[in-house]
């Protein structure tokens, strides 16, 4: 899981297309996560979900690549609904797939209710409250973000990106997601 951990760090879902060096190296280490052998199912799906980012990176498009791993979290999350950060992977994994032109926010919707579902369950789980101020990053939605948003200020008081998103979201506007 140690290689899983490092090949997830490469990519930046919300604002990040990886270059090819990236994208290498985060194959790389999939395939060393899938010679090691898990020890569970459960480790063993989070990693082929990675690989359906990685792999065929050179023949396929990143909104291939995104939308299979988003298919494959969500299948993870499926699988085991109690675990809560399959269900954060999820909802992460549908707003790096969203399409950039997209004004129904139709990813983000969905990424919402999962970590809306969450948020009911563990709501000082700092994963779920940051993923949730994402979700919402747009006009439209800033207005369902707000409570995570004070509440992250709070249990996450340390963390330099979570000290400034509440001020943020206060003021109208989240992190400003890249497209």
């Amino acid at each position: 899981m140690a290689y899983w951990g490092e090949a997830m760090s490469l990519w930046h879902q919300i604002w990040d297309r990886p270059n090819e060096a990236t994208l290498k190296s985060g194959l790389a280490l999939v395939q060393q996560a899938q010679k090691a052998g898990a020890k569970t199912q459960r480790e063993r799906g989070y990693i082929n979900a990675l690989a359906q980012f990685y792999q065929n990176y050179m023949k396929a498009s990143f909104e291939t690549r995104v939308a299979a791993y988003s298919k494959a979290m969500a299948k993870l999350h499926e699988t085991y609904p109690q675990d809560h950060e399959a269900a954060v992977f999820s909802a992460l994994s549908l707003l790096a797939a969203a399409p950039p032109r997209d004004t129904t926010l139709g990813n983000q919707r969905k990424a919402l209710a999962v970590l809306n579902d969450q948020f009911a369950i563990v709501p000082d789980h700092p994963g779920v409250a940051h993923y949730i101020i994402h979700s919402c990053d747009s006009p439209q939605m800033a207005a369902e973000g707000l409570k995570a948003a004070q509440l992250y200020g709070e249990f996450a008081p340390s963390a330099p990106h979570a000290a400034h998103m509440p001020g943020q979201f206060l003021r109208g506007s989240a992190c400003g997601r890249m497209t």
